[in-house]
């Protein structure tokens, strides 16, 4: 009697596969859905790059050692226990492996919905391999056209802070609003928080001089002046500036943070304009604002601006009137450890940004919804840049608002460098306009409207807001309220109907009729009640 040796390592005579495996290997290659067509292709390709046909070979008959493989057959030996090759396809795992040729095709697929850089990697991780993947779908995400496009501004920078002011005026804030229709002068106090809102009668630099001067001779003249740039930088202004001894620092173009003193005195003006039921209120709003203390010193800003408290309509002690001794160096600290945590929080989600050399293309925001390639042709300080677009037009951007890029390479510019020296002044679009002065300095060029003389009765009130009333009928009968497509004709001033999205099988009436051979049979609701039809249908 034979009894069988259970520890024999005979092998067996059958050299079939393993069904298993072979079934495993079998959903790896019929995980790739390919087309004919590109299954072909793949295997041409595949076929003729050496490289992938040596570890197609590796997989097939055995890995030498390391050090005899050259560097890229390296990089795939690290996980040779993934890879299989069956039917001409070489995978990873389940991830199909990409010969170098069809890389940047693939690459392009994977990226078609334009997503982020980690959406793409994440979608191409899932479904391909090939050495330094990341990479290249980091260079095309980062050069893609259409998501430059899109784009959204870059993260916030480190906070830079201002000096600490150390007595009244020392540095305000200023800025023109609107509000109702009426033109406002905020100017906010950095030292106090002490604010003063008066009426323009229009945006003019000459109105704004006028009220300024007003201002100041009632509350002294600020040491300096931060303000934006449209209308107050300026040549008249400037003399202005310069008559008045005050230093002006202007903010860029579409980065209203960069004066968020200013910022921060329009939104309490706003808040208090909101409140008046009528137009002349405001200013004594102001005043109880001015003498109410703030939180964070316990003084009120008529008392660090004046040295006392101003009296209202309210009942007020008598000592409080008089000239109270206020120690500034406690007010200092107080300022300066409110900004220090400020700061701290500001901080915390911020980043540095690579500063920008002259001469490197870049892409801008020339307005809130589109970016624009051009070229870094002068730094005006540690975040602010000139840059010239393809029709030799001057911006000053933020750092915040500019992106280095690679494209824009069928944009022309010129080797000149900027001419800081002459008078030449550049339109820009929105009414920024860089003036090249002779200091050296970008200003913005007067853009003042023209002032023509008018006599009394021609004269136009815009304190007075417009008034509605309520019993107002408005005809909604109009043409404007009729959907149809109205194009105009760039080769002349004359405008025609398309009328090729109407259908004329269907009768059209007109707003405000209706068909009387049409009977509307009453409905009757869930809970019994006949529902009468109203007597006429459409637009009243």
């Amino acid at each position: 009697m034979l009894v069988a040796d259970c520890l024999s390592r005979a092998q067996l005579p059958d050299e079939s596969d393993i069904p298993e495996l072979a079934n495993v290997i079998h959903i790896i290659s019929q995980a790739a859905c390919f087309s004919q067509e590109n299954y072909e292709c793949y295997l041409r390709v595949f076929e003729n790059d050496e490289n992938y046909w040596k570890i197609a070979e590796f997989v097939k008959n055995g890995w030498p050692s390391f050090h005899k493989l050259n560097q890229f057959c390296q990089n795939f030996y690290k996980f040779k226990s993934e890879l299989h090759f069956e039917n001409g396809l070489l995978f990873r795992a389940c991830r199909l492996v990409i010969p170098s040729k069809l890389q940047k095709s693939i690459s392009n697929q994977v990226h078609e919905s334009h997503l982020g850089v980690e959406k793409t990697l994440a979608r191409a991780r899932k479904l391909y391999y090939w050495p330094d993947m990341s990479v290249h779908i980091k260079e095309l995400v980062h050069s893609c056209e259409v998501c430059e496009k899109f784009r959204r501004n870059n993260q916030k920078e480190p906070l830079i802070d201002d000096e600490t002011p150390e007595y009244p005026f020392h540095m305000a804030g200023m800025d023109i609003f609107d509000y109702r229709g009426n033109n406002f002068l905020s100017i906010f106090d950095a030292y106090s928080n002490f604010l003063i809102v008066s009426r323009l009668k229009g945006k003019s630099v000459a109105n704004v001089i006028e009220e300024l001067k007003k201002t100041f001779d009632n509350y002294g003249y600020p040491s300096k002046l931060k303000c934006d740039n449209n209308p107050l930088n300026s040549f008249s202004f400037r003399n202005f500036a310069n008559e008045c001894n005050t230093l002006l620092q202007f903010s860029s173009p579409r980065y209203p943070q960069s004066n968020g003193l200013a910022e921060k005195g329009v939104a309490i003006a706003k808040n208090i304009l909101k409140r008046c039921s009528k137009a002349t209120d405001y200013q004594y709003r102001i005043l109880e604002y001015n003498a109410t203390p703030v939180a964070s010193l316990g003084l009120a800003p008529c008392e660090l601006f004046f040295g006392r408290m101003c009296k209202t309509k309210m009942p007020i002690k008598k000592s409080e009137l008089l000239r109270n001794h206020i120690e500034e160096e406690k007010i200092i600290k107080r300022f300066g450890h409110k900004k220090a945590k400020q700061k701290a929080y500001y901080n915390m989600h911020s980043k540095t940004l690579r500063p920008l050399n002259i001469g490197d293309k870049v892409q801008f925001r020339k307005n809130a919804n589109e970016w624009e390639y051009g070229i870094i042709k002068q730094k005006v300080n540690e975040r602010s840049y000139i840059i010239k677009d393809y029709f030799n037009n001057f911006f000053r951007r933020n750092r915040r608002l500019i992106n280095k890029t690679q494209n824009g390479n069928n944009i022309y510019y010129d080797n000149e460098t900027v001419n800081m020296y002459d008078n030449e002044t550049v339109n820009m679009y929105d009414n920024e306009i860089v003036n090249l002065s002779e200091n050296g300095t970008v200003n913005l060029r007067e853009n003042e409207p023209e002032e023509t003389e008018k006599s009394n009765e021609e004269t136009v009130n815009i304190s007075e807001e417009p008034v509605v009333e309520e019993t107002e009928n408005f005809d909604l009968n109009q043409t404007d309220n009729v959907n149809i497509e109205e194009n105009i004709d760039p080769l002349s001033n004359s405008t025609f109907v398309n009328l090729s999205n109407i259908d004329t099988s269907v009768d059209y009436e007109t707003p405000g009729s209706f068909s009387s051979e049409e009977e509307v049979e009453p409905t009757v609701s869930r809970s019994g009640r006949t529902l009468r039809p109203p007597k006429r249908y459409g637009w009243d």
